[in-house]
């Protein structure tokens, strides 16, 4: 089996009939309307089959770039991976509140995930999310902002630690 297909520590090896890579929004909105089950892949950190599935596996790793800074905001790409985005903010005299503890952590599976980053009074990653676009089960993009009431849930936040 390839290494691919497995997660990044090497323990756990996809049943997932398929294993598809997007590299755009349009990739992933052309994946999940084909018939049967999808589950996004980010890095590959889980230990566990949780990310498995027994139909397509989206490897989300393909969607990167495209930064965009705002004021006091970055908007990144879901596969953007933390060592990537923290190189690109320091650059510009920029950084993140909090980093995790690994530099492959993507955005997204941060988010997804509610995990990564320390301290009592930092709050984890997803703290610093402001707003969230994303491809639904019906195939289109959908985006939600902090404040809105499907916000923690989709990021997994604190709302209070923020």
């Amino acid at each position: 089996m390839n290494r691919m297909q497995r997660n990044w520590a090497g323990t756990h090896a996809y049943t997932a009939p398929q294993i598809v890579r997007a590299a755009s929004v349009e990739d992933v909105q052309r994946i999940v309307r084909e018939p049967g089950t999808v589950h996004a892949l980010g890095t590959r950190h889980s230990f566990t089959d949780l990310p498995d599935t027994n139909g397509t596996l989206i490897d989300l790793s393909g969607l990167v770039g495209g930064y965009e800074l705002g004021e006091g905001t970055v908007r990144v790409a879901a596969g953007t991976r933390y060592g990537v985005l923290a190189t690109w903010l320091d650059e510009r005299g920029l950084a993140l509140h909090n980093l995790g503890s690994l530099p492959h952590i993507s955005v997204a599976g941060a988010a997804a995930t509610g995990t990564h980053g320390s301290g009592d009074r930092n709050g984890v990653l997803t703290t610093a999310v402001r707003s969230i676009r994303y491809v639904g089960a019906d195939a289109e993009l959908h985006e939600v902002h902090r404040g809105a009431p499907d916000f923690a849930a989709g990021t997994l936040a604190n709302p209070r630690m923020a």
